[in-house]
């Protein structure tokens, strides 16, 4: 099988750029990722622009696939109902 987005972790470093600083918390969902992180330096990034300060890097996200969002993550059998599910599924369904 392969790949999808869910699968991945985007690590990202951002200079002067106010809409990402204001919209950080949002940033796993938009890229429809399992993982999303602001480094502190561009150190191993990527640049994705000749014009502006965005640098990334994507890889394979940590954890296993939650059977209920499918974004990898530590998961765990809740209940007899509720199996490997992540914390934040756990915390909507329950």
């Amino acid at each position: 099988m392969s790949p999808t987005a869910l699968d991945a972790k985007v690590t990202m470093y951002w200079k002067d750029q106010p809409l990402l600083d204001e919209e950080q918390a949002f940033l796993e969902s938009f890229f429809i990722v399992s993982a999303f992180e602001k480094a502190t330096s561009a150190d191993g990034l990527t640049k994705l622009s000749e014009t502006l300060e965005v640098y990334a890097k994507v890889v394979p996200a940590d954890g296993e696939k939650c059977d209920r969002c499918w974004k990898k993550r530590t998961v765990a059998d809740r209940s007899a109902e509720a199996t490997h599910i992540c914390d934040a599924c756990w915390e909507v369904i329950r």
